[in-house]
């Protein structure tokens, strides 16, 4: 939004957070006179209406499972302000879909899902699409892997409670033909990627693909599965999770991340069968507060 490479002309930026002193750090280090901030409580809704009253967009960043998905996705509507989020993983996405018809009603637009995964996972899916007149399967795999020197404590590529959550919920895939309800840590795979990942061990992922990829005819099978490292898949699960988490609340210094995302797309095209892949690899740097 900060940057130059805006395609609209951003008038004003309003920064909303429970944390008065995060954010007045973040507006220190942006420098950027547009940044206005507001005190922000996710659990009050008439709190919620006054951050988003009078924006032209809003851009949900709240983590998806401290349980105000919908409260902000109707303060949205409630206000008519343009809405976006970043995910809201298989639970959140089915209920947001089911309120399509109020918000066309209301004359709101929202975009579900616009992160990375899924986000631009989903835009991939269809530039691959674009290149076949018909697709059988679209294959999901993301992972990621820290690189430098051994950190013994947990730098997640994301929320933990998101991560925690790739290992303990239930997930929805479409598998012939389909939705199907799979079980935490199902559909176990490994593959060998190029360096610096190797080879990982994949499971099925209870992100939204699969729900909000458009279902063209003759698609039998979407999923989507996860590679997070074997520190959260040593032992049994609750001492699993118990691991992990107890990591996870120790601090940690800024560290470099990787992140790959292979697609794998199976068809045809001009009656002769194809397979696409893509795969994009990303740098990004990550500071735990």
């Amino acid at each position: 939004l900060v940057s130059d490479r805006a395609i609209i002309d951003i008038k004003a930026i309003r920064v909303c957070d429970a944390a008065p002193d995060r954010m007045a750090a973040l507006a220190r280090e942006l420098a950027d006179p547009r940044i206005e901030l507001a005190d922000f409580d996710a659990t009050d809704p008439a709190s919620l209406r006054a951050a988003v009253r009078g924006a032209d967009l809003c851009i949900n960043c709240v983590p998806t499972l401290l349980g105000f998905q919908m409260d902000i996705f109707e303060a949205a509507l409630a206000e008519k302000v343009a809405y976006v989020d970043l995910g809201g993983l298989g639970t959140y996405t089915v209920k947001q879909l089911a309120e399509h018809e109020r918000f066309r009603a209301a004359g709101v637009a929202a975009v579900i899902g616009a992160g990375a995964d899924p986000g631009m996972s989903n835009v991939i899916c269809r530039a691959v699409a674009d290149e076949l007149d018909e697709i059988e399967s679209i294959r999901l795999y993301w992972a990621a892997e820290l690189v430098g020197p051994e950190n013994p404590v947990l730098v997640p590529p994301y929320s933990v409670s998101t991560v925690l959550a790739e290992y303990a919920h239930e997930s929805t895939q479409f598998y012939d033909g389909k939705h199907v309800t799979c079980p935490p840590m199902s559909g176990r795979e490994v593959l060998d990627l190029p360096e610096p990942w190797g080879r990982c061990e994949f499971m099925h992922s209870p992100h939204s693909e699969q729900l909000t990829v458009p279902l063209a005819d003759g698609i039998r099978e979407i999923f989507g599965r996860d590679s997070l490292g074997a520190v959260l898949t040593r032992g049994e699960p609750r001492k699993r999770h118990e691991h992990a988490r107890a990591h996870a609340t120790r601090s940690a210094p800024p560290a470099d991340d990787l992140v790959c995302s292979a697609h794998p797309t199976r068809g045809n095209t001009e009656n002769t069968r194809a397979r696409k892949r893509l795969r994009s690899i990303s740098p990004a740097r990550f500071r735990r507060h």
